[in-house]
Formats: structure tokens, sequence, C-alpha cells
């Protein structure tokens, strides 16, 4: 299931599942220091992953619209999401591939994790 927010807007429809929590700030691809044809890389490839073998893990996603790098990828990757993995979204417009794009969303990345798995609130 993949849901997409609007950049600035709260995640709609978030429940609590008793699944393994991922954050991904952008990439769905193997990391360029990476060599492309080495076992290490096919670990990387979640396109390849979720169509061969879906798995209960619930992901927030993060990109730019103009990110010429890595949002090729992402939007072939929300294509691709089936159940029983669970994708938020979160695309920004404009802003490309730079870390002052994703840097501003790690405090919501985080409000999204305790709402999925409650045990990473902070304790009091």
């Amino acid at each position: 299931m993949v849901r997409l927010d609007a950049d600035d807007e709260a995640p709609r429809d978030v429940r609590r599942r008793r699944r393994l929590p991922g954050l991904l700030p952008s990439a769905v691809r193997r990391p360029p220091a990476v060599s492309p044809n080495s076992p290490q890389a096919r670990s990387y490839d979640l396109i390849a992953l979720e169509k061969a073998n879906p798995v209960p893990v619930s992901l927030w996603l993060f990109a730019s619209d103009a990110d010429k790098v890595s949002y090729p990828s992402v939007k072939e990757f929300l294509t691709v999401v089936k159940r029983p993995t669970d994708v938020t979204a979160r695309i920004a417009q404009g802003g490309g591939h730079r870390l002052s794009v994703w840097t501003r969303k790690i405090p919501r990345s985080f409000d999204w994790l305790v709402e999925v798995q409650p045990g990473f609130a902070p304790r009091p």
C-alpha cells in the first residue's frame, strides 16, 4: 500500500502495525560506492526485492520530484509496492538532490516512526 502525502501535510491513515519500520531519505537503488555486479548491490535494489518478495515492512520515503539522481527510481519503486509492504511517501515539489532539501524532514520522519512503532517514542 502506498500513501502519497503532500509535502507539508501530516500523513493520512497511519496505523500501528507489527512490522519493521524503515526510513528512506530518497535512495531505493544501490549506493554509488557499491559495485553494481556484487551480491551486496542486489541487496540494495528495493525495486527488485519488492517485485520478487514483498515483505511486511512499513517505510517512510522522502524525495524531491526535481531530484534527477534518485527520483526516477523512487517513482518506479512506488509503482511496484504491494501488500504486505506499506509506504508513506512524501514528495517535495522542487529542490533537487541536496542535503538542505531532506534535512528539514528529519523531525517528521521520527514522528512517523513513533506513529508506526510506539516503542521509539521518547520516554519521560
